[in-house]
């Protein structure tokens, strides 16, 4: 439509965000279509966002009010006089015409009857045309259901629109078209279970592709919706921030959604309709979809088909698989104002409607489930790697703790050895040094192995000090050099 064509609400030096523009769409369309309904309790859309115009009504109120100015004026004659007192006392005089010479004619045959009688074959010509009277009268009694919605025309002229109740239209004069006006939901393509849909490896190998085949089509099977959604229009500063997340090893960083981004998807929605009583009422129906009654809700279904079609297409296009979903309350309000608009004139009342599925194909599906499930297998193994690092973490404190309490226990029992042998600390380490030199040496118990023992501790004792000498004397003349 030309008045959605154009969007200036968004300068090109002054873009947002990809999102807040998508939603940014649906919130001028529905501002355009509906003014007078922004400031609803509960709307998506205020008319603070916008500069409210000098014009109060949206493009649905003025086609409202067009249509009741043509059928007041009512021009052309299309609709009856939307007064219903006329309307009603032109429709008695004509049925007052034709009682009055029907009576007539029944008298008069009747009359002829007494006088022909007699006559053989003439005289059962009056009485012939009294039965064909009568079997006209009752061909003309015709039934209004309280749910439909009806006109009488006579000589194919619109005259009247009745109320539920008996009413007697002439056979051949005057005819009565009427319509169910309850509210119906049409689904589609059509009903969940009754859309055909088949693989790649099934259209490679049956004879149609995917087309439906015979038996199938007898059963109502209908073939699924296809359309493209959108390219999205991301900012450079969000390319570079997906840029960057793609690149990112932190599994907290890569959120990215994979629906928002072009994808062929299969839509399925509903639209709730009726006939519409105002405005002419079946008159206008009849005018512009079919005079036959029973082909009228048939007609119906097959504009609301092509029209939606041609709007959800338009629609999708400027939006993604994300998109949609985030704002799907918001798209239902704005394809159903779109479609009331297109269909309002044709005498269509539309109450509501909107997508109620947006499935990608099976392979789509599959791959996006595939990146779920590698984000959680990776997630999974950070969190394992960092359990088992915090398992060694604990591991290795509870060992130094162990070996600390070891040598502190060491350290205490060697000075209670100390003061209870009255030795010095080097005699300790010496008969340390000794065992751990000897480790399979048997010492005799008696003078000369005892001697042996203690000779071998006087032994490291002097070593050691020895050592601690050439050491000290070591870092006596290194400091010396250093200061030369």
């Amino acid at each position: 439509m030309e008045y959605l064509a154009e969007r200036d609400f968004v300068k090109e030096s002054d873009k947002k965000p990809w999102h807040q523009y998508a939603k940014e769409i649906l919130k001028h369309d529905y501002y355009v279509l509906k003014k007078e309904e922004l400031d609803a309790p509960g709307s998506d859309v205020q008319t603070s966002d916008y500069p409210r115009p000098s014009k109060v009504l949206g493009l649905i109120g003025y086609e409202e009010e067009e249509i009741a100015q043509e059928w007041a004026e009512n021009k052309f004659g299309h609709y009856p006089q939307h007064k219903h007192t006329v309307a009603t006392a032109k429709y008695k005089e004509i049925i007052c015409i034709y009682l009055f010479i029907q009576a007539i004619v029944a008298i008069t045959a009747t009359i002829a009857y007494f006088f022909l009688k007699s006559q053989g074959l003439w005289g059962s010509i009056p009485l012939i045309l009294v039965c064909w009277q009568a079997l006209h009268v009752a061909m003309s009694l015709r039934i209004v259901a309280v749910e439909d919605l009806a006109g009488i025309s006579i000589f194919s002229k619109p005259l009247y629109v009745p109320q539920s109740g008996l009413y007697l239209i002439p056979f051949g004069i005057m005819s009565l078209s009427k319509a169910n006006r309850n509210y119906k939901d049409v689904h589609f393509p059509g009903p969940a279970d009754k859309i055909y849909r088949v693989s790649n490896k099934e259209q490679m190998e049956q004879k149609g592709g995917d087309a439906i085949p015979p038996e199938y089509l007898k059963l109502g099977y209908v073939r699924p919706i296809y359309t493209t959604t959108g390219q999205p229009k991301f900012t450079k500063d969000e390319l570079k921030e997906r840029r960057r997340k793609l690149r990112s090893k932190d599994i907290a960083d890569v959120s990215l959604d994979p629906l928002d981004m072009q994808i062929v998807i299969d839509p399925q929605f509903f639209v709730q309709y009726r006939v519409n009583a105002a405005f002419g009422g079946i008159f206008r129906i009849i005018r512009n979809l079919s005079s036959k009654s029973g082909h009228i809700d048939g007609a119906i279904k097959d504009l609301l088909r092509e029209q939606s079609y041609l709007i959800i297409n338009e629609m999708i296009a400027e939006q993604t698989n994300a998109t949609l979903i985030a704002n799907r309350r918001l798209f239902n309000q704005v394809f159903i104002a779109r479609l009331q608009l297109a269909v309002l004139r044709l005498g269509i009342d539309v109450r509501t409607g909107g997508i109620t599925e947006m499935n990608a194909s099976h392979k789509t599906h599959e791959e996006i489930a595939e990146i779920s499930r590698e984000l959680a297998r990776r997630e999974s193994k950070v969190i394992q790697a960092d359990t088992e690092r915090r398992a060694k973490e604990l591991k290795g404190r509870g060992d130094g703790r162990y070996e600390e309490e070891i040598l502190a226990g060491k350290g205490r029992g060697v000075k209670q050895y100390m003061a209870d042998a009255e030795i010095s600390g080097e005699e300790i380490l010496a008969s340390e040094a000794v065992i751990k030199a000897l480790p399979d040496t048997t010492f005799v118990a008696g003078t000369e192995g005892v001697e042996k023992l203690f000779g071998l501790v006087s032994g490291g004792k002097h070593g050691l000090m020895k050592n601690r000498k050439q050491e000290v004397t070591h870092s006596t003349r290194k400091e010396v050099t250093d200061e030369q």
